[in-house]
């Protein structure tokens, strides 16, 4: 007994020290949409722990296979994410704590650059998910007003809109601090604390509920980042960086495999009377399809002030003009007419994004029903987009990609206001 006891310390010393990777101790079912899985890709599962990167476990997703598991290990509550290889979201963040079995479906509609969504198995997950859908609301409510304070620059109403702004900020204070005094998971409560601005709290408010979190939480080995004589993180392992550069990789790959698919227009069109013609001037009647598929005309020369703007789904900067155009009727109305046309080959994605669209402005896509771009548009040889018009009630060319400040004051200039 003497000669074994030594020997059972030796070997569970060596079994401690020999850096055998410790057992998966979570469980994450992904299922998604068939769209997603052809042509077959993989799902990867890692996630980021001070300086080092963990990619835990990778499954192939398939038509045959739409629904698959991954395995994973976290020391304690962490934050993790899932890359798809080819297509679909450009990542999907969860919170998993040991001991976790997360189901998640993923569907064509989350293509969005983060997804945070509720799940099956993570009331961490789902605490975190309604913590973004309150911020994500204010926050485009507060880019809404921003945008339409510039509409307004020089109205009587801009003041009242600056105030509602305000209000909106300190809504966006009061979701982080309710959500960092009444969570019960350590993760929530760590990313808040560390979060926190001094500039928008003050000092000793950030101070005093940095301690009170660490406080409420001191087993979580991670608040020690939020302590006022912390240390440095090593640096990370080359395993790690070996791990970061795959995840570069992939997401490098993904890019080059969307930009492929976003096609961009060519030039080399005949105008009506024969002459050639192949730039941007080259504007009068053009065609466009709307929702129902359905090819409509639109004529350039309207008797009226014209706003044309084309754009893409993928198109960030695009994407963020749309809060200012859905303004542009309240202030102007019957004034200005508006053609937002699309140049997404993917319709489906486009009729999503315009169902909450405002009804006074007017949605058609420059796809036709063989998905190619219609002619009277490959003609303007839009190189990228955003791309804009403002065209006088002749028809005539006033601006090309006008900005949306000198939009507002040309517009008040014609107006009278």
């Amino acid at each position: 007994m003497k000669i074994l006891f030594p020997v059972f310390l030796c070997l569970t010393f060596l079994s401690l020290s020999s850096g055998k990777k410790p057992e998966k101790n979570f469980c994450i079912t992904v299922s998604a949409d068939s769209s997603l899985c052809v042509p077959l890709q993989y799902v990867y599962l890692y996630y980021y722990r001070h300086n080092e990167c963990y990619i835990e476990d990778s499954a192939l997703l398939s038509a045959q296979n739409q629904t698959v598991q991954l395995y994973g290990f976290v020391p304690e509550q962490e934050s993790v994410s899932l890359l798809f290889e080819k297509q679909g979201p450009g990542k999907v963040d969860l919170v998993a704590t040991p001991g976790d079995c997360i189901h998640i479906h993923i569907n064509d509609t989350d293509l969005q650059n983060l997804v945070m969504k509720r799940v099956i198995g993570s009331p961490a997950t789902n605490e975190e998910a309604d913590y973004f859908n309150r911020r994500d609301s204010l926050l485009k409510l507060r880019f809404s007003l921003l945008e339409k304070a510039i509409i307004y620059q020089s109205d009587s109403s801009h003041q009242a809109l600056n105030d509602e702004i305000k209000e909106i900020e300190e809504k966006l204070k009061r979701n982080v601090i309710h959500s960092l005094k009444n969570t019960t998971h350590p993760y929530i409560a760590w990313v808040r604390a560390v979060l926190l601005s001094v500039n928008d709290y003050g000092e000793d408010s950030v101070k005093r509920m940095k301690t009170e979190v660490i406080s409420r939480f001191p087993n979580y080995e991670k608040m020690w980042r939020l302590k006022p004589d912390r240390g440095k993180c090593p640096p990370g392992s080359d395993k790690s960086r070996q791990n970061q550069a795959r995840i570069r990789q992939i997401k490098a790959q993904k890019r080059l495999l969307k930009n492929g698919k976003e096609e961009q227009v060519r030039i080399n069109e005949e105008a009506p009377n024969g002459i050639k013609v192949t730039g941007r001037y080259a504007l009068w009647n053009i065609e466009a399809s709307d929702t129902n598929n359905v090819t409509r005309m639109l004529p350039v020369s309207t008797n009226r002030y014209v706003y044309v703007n084309f754009w893409a789904t993928w198109c960030v900067s695009c994407l963020l003009d749309m809060n200012f155009i859905e303004q542009l009727p309240e202030k102007y109305g019957e004034r200005l007419l508006i053609y937002n046309i699309s140049l997404d080959n993917n319709k489906k994605k486009w009729k999503n994004f315009i169902q909450s669209s405002n009804p006074e402005i007017y949605n058609l896509s420059g796809i036709n029903n063989q998905g190619e771009l219609y002619e009277s548009i490959e003609r303007l040889n839009i190189e990228m987009v955003p791309a804009n018009y403002l065209i006088g009630p002749d028809g005539r060319i006033l601006f090309m990609d006008i900005s949306k400040r000198n939009l507002v004051h040309v517009l008040d200039s014609l107006f009278n206001l």
